[in-house]
């Protein structure tokens, strides 16, 4: 609507989104009879802490170090996923990354399994805003029984798609930044 040369909102219509984030994707698959849980912690900040400055996309940009316990021995590869899960409409995906072999240690900068694409058109990490608002992320990991053999580049749609079949454990480490 436009008012004297000045744009104004129009009201939002209600719309029905999907939202198929990894949230509510775990909730679902999380059956303990079925999967385990995973421990995932990072040795620069806790469960719930604040993402430190060298992580974040104004610095280095680089995933953290992420360590892994409880892996089961049937796991033949990990997805790793980032998601901003209370960002507008919807989670937005800052990382996915699959085909990663069964380690319990992620390093800084990952470069071994395939980087999927983010929601910013990046195969690979981009890290969270340095912004005056705090928002909530959460790094998730899955073991997998097999690895998923998706091209480099291809969404987290196409790899999310196909974690009912190989899901094994699931874990999680929420922060803000």
């Amino acid at each position: 609507m436009i008012l004297n040369g000045l744009f104004l909102k129009a009201p939002m219509r209600s719309t029905s989104l999907s939202v198929f984030s990894s949230q509510h994707l775990s909730a679902s698959l999380h059956d303990p009879s079925k999967t385990l849980p995973l421990s995932v912690s990072c040795s620069l900040f806790p469960a719930g802490g604040l993402l430190p400055y060298h992580y974040r996309y104004n610095a280095s940009n680089t995933n953290p170090p992420l360590r892994i316990k409880g892996l089961p021995h049937q796991a033949r590869s990990l997805l790793v996923l980032l998601e901003h899960r209370d960002a507008p409409l919807a989670a937005r995906t800052h990382w996915i990354c699959w085909d990663l072999p069964p380690i319990l240690e992620i390093e800084t900068n990952e470069q071994r399994g395939i980087h999927g694409r983010n929601d910013f058109l990046i195969n690979g990490y981009t890290g969270p805003l340095c912004l005056p608002l705090h928002g909530s992320f959460c790094f998730v990991v899955f073991a997998l029984r097999r690895s998923l053999h998706l091209p480099k580049g291809a969404s987290r749609y196409a790899a999310l798609r196909l974690l009912p079949a190989e899901l094994l454990a699931i874990g999680e480490l929420p922060f803000y930044a």
